[in-house]
């Protein structure tokens, strides 16, 4: 059992690790360079795998080729060539230029740093024809007016959020899709004008709900299936209905009212995976 050299956890490489190790390790002109065993343990090599993607942090910055002021992934203290997106996408310069032999005599990462520093990055990863107003958005494409949208696509007057995908007026949503007019959503689809709900489908103007397909006007519900006027999983008329969430919303704010409902949520079963049309897959 070896320790991790970062965080001091417990590592173990077994046999069949070394074997994978070897049977990968690359061979060159008839000489083998071994791959070696691992000093970090899972966690901590994920983390230096991921450091050097930044997906959420913008800079302002100039432009290397027209010196324009440009919001960009790359701050102004960073080696790299960076170009506004619709120059970068454009024939004003040849990437082909930047083209060379590789040196046996000297390692991968060595040479690929060189060249990742000397050739040149577009300032955001997004599809720049398709993005309108949403200047501080990466990851993305074909948005309109959305501001720090990260990881989404067809989505107009969103903020706040990542992973959408053809949502509308959205703010604080995670992993969406076809959502309108709501807030906090959590893993949802098809649901419009609702807050804080997770995991849910096809829901309308429910609130503090939890796997839930097919409702409406349900408050503080879990694992409900095509429910109206339902509270704390309870049937109620429309009028009950009304009055218990007024009553709610009059005597609790909103975190406090989250913090009930994860309370509640903890003491419901909860499906182990959330899969659709999927056969002898784990």
């Amino acid at each position: 059992m070896k320790t991790c050299s970062k965080c001091q956890a417990q590592l173990e490489v077994q046999d069949q690790d070394r074997d994978f190790y070897n049977k990968i390790s690359p061979v060159f002109n008839g000489q083998k360079y071994q791959i070696p065993e691992p000093n970090f343990c899972p966690d901590c090599r994920m983390q230096r795998r991921l450091a050097f993607r930044n997906e959420r942090s913008l800079y302002r910055r100039k432009c290397d080729a027209t010196s324009a002021t440009i919001i960009s992934i790359y701050s102004p203290d960073k080696p790299y060539k960076v170009y506004q997106n619709n120059y970068w996408w454009g024939d004003a310069w040849d990437p082909m230029k930047y083209g060379r032999e590789f040196d046996f005599n000297r390692s991968f990462t060595e040479q690929f740093a060189k060249l990742w520093i000397e050739v040149p990055m577009p300032a955001r990863t997004s599809d720049e024809p398709t993005m309108e107003n949403s200047e501080y958005c990466n990851e993305a494409g074909g948005l309109k007016d959305c501001y720090l949208c990260f990881e989404g696509a067809l989505s107009e007057r969103c903020y706040y959020s990542r992973g959408i995908i053809r949502c509308f007026d959205c703010l604080d949503c995670l992993n969406c899709c076809d959502c309108q007019a709501s807030y906090a959503l959590v893993e949802c689809q098809n649901c419009a004008f609702c807050r804080y709900i997770f995991d849910c489908k096809t829901c309308d103007n429910c609130y503090f709900c939890a796997d839930c397909s097919g409702c409406s006007n349900c408050f503080n519900s879990v694992n409900s299936r095509n429910k109206k006027y339902c509270f704390n999983n309870v049937q109620l008329t429309k009028e009950e209905y009304a009055d218990r969430v007024q009553k709610t919303f009059g005597e609790n704010s909103y975190p406090i009212l989250l913090q009930n409902f994860l309370h509640y949520k903890s003491s419901q079963f909860t499906r182990p995976f959330h899969l659709i049309n999927t056969e002898n897959c784990s």
